[in-house]
């Protein structure tokens, strides 16, 4: 018998689906554009003018600066505002409304041909709510423009520093050039598309510019870089009915029977692998967050309110009511006991969600048969923790908190909204290579979840550390995000590329441009002495 032939009779070994994915990208980033380019307006008959230089008091006001201070501090509002003599939302002096973005639309429709005709023109929103998410046509192919209250500006002074290689016109400075924070939502894209690739990058190299065009964007630690994929359904399940086996003489009844069982099996299926993904994400946290600068990673200030651990809620409740119940009313859910922090920063002692601290809640058999039990509504709550929406508390947390690595939640909302799974952990980028090597690790990730449940002998650990069993012998387990990109089949080009990262933050300083705090720190007049504990950076590079 030949080498590597398939024995006859005996199962193949499972291998990772190439079928079709549909997923979609945010890319955030800091959007700089020429006070020319802004379109004059007016408001009840009277003209609205260009603030430039508003001080910090000003721009740090709730309705300039709309991240809630309560979850994520600094994120201070530093572009210039728009005064009208008549009063709008009973102020005469506003933030920009929609003004960067149409300036942002008018690029792309210029640069990128296949965004000109009307039916594709990118559509300008504002900070898009659950309603204005249910009424999207995300099947449309039209790319939408938004702002980002937690990505903002830097400040007219401060552009050169970003864009060093920028090169002024004739008669041009810096004081005429602002920068504001914007994200570009994609529409439904397919992964075996290449096309939709192409789109990706035509659009991030129009938005990126030239070093000589008014025109330009680049990223911040603010900035993140979402990747929805389409969470599994029964659907990819079902198998097309093959003419040749179907009973010639069975019943309506018999028929419904069957493809009722059918149904459910498919059901069953989709739910374990969303739950197998889940597994995934709560035991290779830490290694998948290798591929991303410290920034970006679990414990990290910069991460704590926006792409949190997942294992927050095993940390803190355990094994002991899950599947089941969660937050129960003596649960502390607020956001000081939410905070998941390495280390104390600024008097806050935060979770500890690292593998060592996991380790010490449950073993990884453990946490699988409880997974086997739950419903996919408790996984996403253990997950996505805490599930609850309580006064004075975080909001719009019913099914759980979104603002963690991986956001589940968006799997069992209602509605005609796409059920998808957010990638949220990477930082923003204009790199069409980055953002199209992450893209490709999150769907692959998915389909790798359908893979282990396929053949479980395939998932690569049995428990955190080495195990020895009962019969004396040890059991190995050594987990590494590279045997998980070796199981998707990216290719070695891939696994090459993801080395290359690792390496190079591997090699990174404290405070350097991937572990810093990219926020705008309260000018010491504006507060009292010692008001303000130190920063992240700041508390870092003293140790």
């Amino acid at each position: 018998m030949a080498s590597g032939s398939v024995v006859a009779g005996l199962p193949q070994p499972a291998t990772i689906r190439r079928d079709a994915v549909r997923y979609g990208v945010e890319l955030e980033c800091v959007f700089v554009f020429h006070e020319d380019q802004i379109m004059p307006g007016r408001y009840n008959g009277e003209s609205i003018e260009t603030r430039k230089s508003l001080d910090y008091k000003q721009r740090s006001e709730r309705r300039f600066s709309r991240c809630d201070p309560r979850f994520v501090n600094d994120r201070i509002y530093n572009s210039w505002g728009r005064f009208c003599e008549a009063k709008m939302d009973n102020q005469n002096l506003n933030p920009y409304t929609s003004e960067p973005l149409l300036i942002a639309r008018d690029v792309l429709r210029r640069k990128v041909k296949a965004l000109g005709p009307d039916p594709r023109n990118p559509r300008v929103m504002g900070t898009m709510t659950p309603a204005d998410k249910k009424s999207i046509d995300w099947d449309s192919g039209r790319w939408i423009l938004t702002p980002d209250a937690s990505v903002c500006g830097v400040g007219s002074e401060n552009i050169a520093k970003w864009l060093p290689n920028k090169v002024l016109a004739p008669g041009q400075t810096w004081d005429s050039f602002d920068s504001y924070g914007i994200e570009i939502v994609s529409p439904i894209l397919n992964s075996n598309e290449m096309n939709d690739k192409f789109r990706i990058r035509d659009i991030v190299g129009a938005i990126r510019g030239s070093d000589t065009e008014n025109n330009a964007a680049f990223v911040t630690n603010q900035c993140g870089l979402h990747v929805h994929v389409e969470a599994p359904t029964a659907s990819d399940f079902r198998k097309d009915p093959d003419p040749g086996t179907e009973a010639v003489d069975e019943t309506t009844e018999a028929k419904e029977v069957r493809e009722a069982a059918e149904q459910a099996g498919a059901e069953s299926l989709a739910d374990a692998v969303k739950k197998e993904l889940a597994m995934i994400l709560l035991v290779y946290e830490d290694e998948i967050a290798r591929l991303h600068p410290p920034c970006r990673r679990p414990g990290h200030l910069n991460a704590a309110f926006s792409s949190s651990s997942n294992r927050l809620g095993l940390i803190k409740e355990g094994l002991d009511r899950f599947p089941g119940r969660l937050c129960g009313p003596g649960v502390d859910t607020s956001m000081a006991a939410c905070t998941n922090l390495t280390e104390p920063v600024g008097g806050v002692t935060g979770v500890d969600c690292s593998l060592r601290a996991v380790s010490q809640v449950a073993s990884i058999p453990d946490i699988r048969a409880a997974m086997e039990k739950a419903t996919v509504e408790q996984m996403v709550e253990l997950l996505n923790w805490p599930a609850v929406s309580r006064f004075n508390e975080k909001p719009n947390r019913e099914n759980g908190d979104k603002d963690r690595q991986v956001n589940l939640t968006y799997m069992v909302r209602s509605g005609n909204l796409p059920k998808t799974i957010e990638f949220r952990q990477a930082k923003g980028s204009l790199d069409f290579g980055d953002i199209s090597r992450w893209a490709d690790f999150c769907v692959g990730l998915v389909r790798l979840a359908r893979l282990y449940v396929e053949d479980r002998s395939r998932f690569p650990v049995q428990n955190w550390g080495d195990t020895l069993l009962a019969d004396g012998t040890t059991q190995y387990n050594r987990i590494d995000v590279f045997d998980l990109i070796c199981d998707m089949e990216l290719g070695q080009t891939a696994s090459e590329y993801w080395e290359r990262r690792v390496e190079r933050f591997m090699l990174g300083k404290v405070g350097d441009e991937n572990d810093r705090l990219d926020d705008e720190k309260p000018p010491a007049a504006s507060l009292p002495p010692d008001a303000r504990p130190r920063s992240w950076n700041e508390r870092k590079a003293s140790q």
